[in-house]
């Protein structure tokens, strides 16, 4: 441990921390979005999406506005992070 600890200082690890959560997020959202987009390519279901209520245009529109602040927030914590580990290089 002390290895690490003489390798990188504590800006570093945090900046490393927060990068590889803003990547986790970002890889998460994009397999949620992915997944979507398999389910709306059919047409039975895309149609079915769209005429059946609004509640269900609803329900797209809040997947919609669920992976915008996950993407987001991973772009920020993934830029912060690498942001802070290059400022923190002594």
């Amino acid at each position: 441990m002390d290895f690490i600890k003489d390798l990188l200082n504590e800006g570093q690890m945090m900046g490393a921390g927060f990068f590889l959560f803003g990547v986790f997020l970002l890889n998460w959202c994009a397999k949620m979005e992915r997944k979507d987009f398999q389910v709306m390519r059919d047409p039975k279901l895309k149609w079915e999406r769209i005429d059946k209520d609004k509640k269900r245009i609803q329900d797209m529109k809040k997947k919609s506005t669920r992976g915008t602040f996950m993407t987001l927030t991973g772009l920020g914590c993934a830029v912060y992070g690498a942001f802070k580990f290059f400022i923190s290089v002594q």
